[in-house]
């Protein structure tokens, strides 16, 4: 009976160990909360960073917030810097966009064309503002990462976007009425935020849709 015992035992526990395997094997196996996070993130100047308001009331918290109602398990990182320019985004570039990141949502903002404060307040002409958002838009492609361009300063996101066969986004002032900005008649209110966020929260869906760029 000892014998036959032991052996009981030691099939039991080969099945046991087949058995935990094969569950590892089955899609769906793993906890949902072990599925990865889609990593969103937001750069550029004032009107990404949110200035005048707090970080939960600039635009890609609220958009953060839209995609997630919607069912999305998605982090909209804010990484925009007041008085940033192109330049400036182009040299913080690794730094502002880690490993991992899905989509980068690129507003230019209006520095070149009076000089940001974090360049000097050195005015930067179109050919370059074109050359340093063609060098982001190509950089993060060949990671892989998707890029929504807003227009910029000089006229030109909407011609590197179709160039790169990016997503252009129009004017971040888009639909933003004079209610919603705050008095300096540059940056918005958090209701103009709100409404910035609504906009583009379809077509970030949408380009989410695609997959992988």
């Amino acid at each position: 009976m000892g014998i036959l015992h032991r052996g009981r035992s030691a099939l039991v526990r080969i099945f046991v160990s087949i058995g935990f395997v094969a569950a590892l094997a089955v899609p769906g196996a793993v906890s949902s909360a072990d599925a990865a996070q889609i990593s969103i993130v937001a750069l550029g100047a004032s009107n990404t960073d949110g200035k005048g308001v707090s970080r939960a009331e600039a635009y890609p918290a609220q958009l953060e917030r839209i995609l997630r109602d919607k069912g999305l398990d998605v982090s909209v990182t804010n990484a925009g810097i007041s008085g940033d320019t192109t330049e400036g985004m182009l040299n913080r570039l690794d730094s502002s966009v880690p490993e991992g990141t899905r989509l980068v949502i690129l507003q230019p903002g209006n520095n070149d064309g009076r000089g940001g404060k974090r360049q000097g307040y050195r005015v930067i002409d179109p050919e370059a503002t074109a050359g340093n958002l063609e060098s982001i838009v190509s950089r993060l492609q060949a990671r892989g990462i998707a890029v929504a361009i807003f227009a910029g300063y000089h006229g030109v996101a909407r011609d590197v976007a179709a160039h790169t066969h990016s997503v252009f986004l129009g004017g971040i002032r888009a639909g933003v009425p004079a209610a919603a900005i705050q008095p300096d008649g540059e940056h918005f209110l958090p209701e103009g935020y709100a409404i910035v966020a609504q906009r583009i929260a379809p077509r970030i869906v949408a380009m989410l849709g695609r997959g992988r760029h």
